[in-house]
């Protein structure tokens, strides 16, 4: 991302399991003290069992004392942020797709954003 994410690039997947179980679905973002806002607003698309799920949704990234949530990592924060708390199965798989959706189309501050995929509680 190189200091910033475009939104021209989001953050996307396509994946397939085997095991008959739910899953959740997160990003883990990495930003520095630059980035501008208190929170991010990210758009995710699902694709699954032939229909498309898409949620658009802000995510605190400072606390109310403007203080930045997760951990700090020399310069950077680290904050893993649940987009998808049950995903059901499908044999054929998943589609995953997350942009950030802000006023800006670079948004400046962040260095890296991933998506992690664990098995639901």
């Amino acid at each position: 991302m190189n200091g910033s994410w475009d939104f021209e690039h989001p953050v996307e997947t396509r994946f397939s399991y085997s095991e008959n179980e739910n899953l959740k679905l997160s990003l883990s973002l990495t930003h520095t003290d630059g980035f501008p806002y208190k929170n991010i607003y990210l758009r995710s698309t699902l694709s699954l069992h032939d229909t498309i799920q898409e949620e658009i949704n802000s995510y605190p990234l400072q606390n109310d004392l403007g203080q930045w949530l997760g951990s700090k990592k020399g310069e950077s924060y680290n904050i893993n942020l649940l987009l998808f708390n049950r995903i059901e199965y499908d044999p054929s798989g998943i589609d995953i797709k997350i942009e950030q959706y802000t006023r800006e189309d670079k948004l400046k501050g962040v260095e890296f954003a991933k998506i992690i995929i664990e098995k639901a509680d």
